[in-house]
């Protein structure tokens, strides 16, 4: 069994072959031995795109593995790369896990949340300590703890192989949460007097942030019950909204200890945010 959770979106496509050139090299000695490798080649839920997940609609319906995929900008590089997992069968045998954004320790994209609530609530009048987001309120985001996302591949490395080997599964929480409940929490959590102010994320200043648009600005509901069937998986931690203060404390102690992965979160957000558009909704 191998694992692939590593991305370049920099350079998606030269990322790709190396790691496939990698995997078929790690695959070697295990042909040797008569063993042919299942690897879990990790992608991402927002390969699906951004369509219309409103809390309030009556018909609202959530991407499964058989949705359709319209990649946003960023996206587009490893959706087109994905062929090469099927092309490589000679060396090795793939699962396809799109995951949403995770939480958590060093929290992914969703430390925005605390650094943009941090800075907000630095201004020393208290009609200025604002959250300003470009998202709505019944905007739907799907994350999931970080611990309970590592725990599905360990669910489907230990799930008989003819159950999984060739198949896509998408990993995400039981429940969604919205715009609404995560940004009140933050301002909650941060002591933000002045609340919270909802625009479009083209109508934002020069001087104002738009980081949240990593966190909020992509409304997206996703399926994993696929995953949950077929290998008995489910999620045991608290939704973000309900237990920020737990998770910005364990943010702020990734921080003081220098964890790498911020740093590339960081570069990665940066590099991001230059392709993120207002959704078409």
């Amino acid at each position: 069994m191998i694992v692939s959770t590593t991305e370049n979106t920099l350079d998606y496509a030269l990322h790709s072959n190396n790691i496939v050139t990698l995997l078929r090299t790690l695959s070697i000695s295990s042909l040797a031995n008569g063993v042919h490798p299942l690897v879990i080649f990790t992608a991402g839920s927002k390969d699906y795109g951004v369509v219309p997940h409103f809390a309030d609609d009556p018909d609202l319906t959530p991407h499964d593995e058989y949705s359709h995929l319209h990649p946003p900008p960023f996206a587009i590089p490893r959706v087109q790369n994905m062929p090469k997992l099927s092309q490589n069968y000679d060396a090795f045998s793939a699962v396809l896990v799109r995951p949403t954004n995770v939480y958590g320790r060093a929290s992914s994209y969703y430390g925005a949340c605390f650094q943009v609530g941090s800075r907000a609530a630095s201004n020393k009048h208290s009609n200025q300590q604002v959250l300003i987001v470009p998202t709505q309120p019944n905007w739907i985001f799907h994350a999931l703890y970080i611990d309970d996302c590592a725990e599905t591949y360990v669910a489907i490395a230990s799930a008989p192989r003819e159950t999984v080997e060739g198949e896509v599964f998408n990993i995400s929480s039981q429940h969604f949460e919205t715009a609404e409940k995560i940004l009140g929490a933050i301002a909650r959590e941060c002591g933000l007097a002045g609340g919270i102010r909802y625009v479009d994320l083209k109508d934002l200043k020069p001087d104002e942030d738009s980081s949240l648009a990593m966190v909020v600005g992509f409304p997206q509901w996703t399926c994993s019950q696929k995953l949950r069937r077929v290998t008995g998986w489910t999620d045991r931690r608290l939704p973000f909204s309900d237990a920020i203060h737990v998770y910005r404390l364990a943010y702020e102690a990734a921080a003081h200890s220098r964890d790498e992965n911020m740093e590339k979160i960081g570069r990665t957000t940066g590099a991001i945010m230059t392709t993120i558009q207002s959704p078409a909704l």
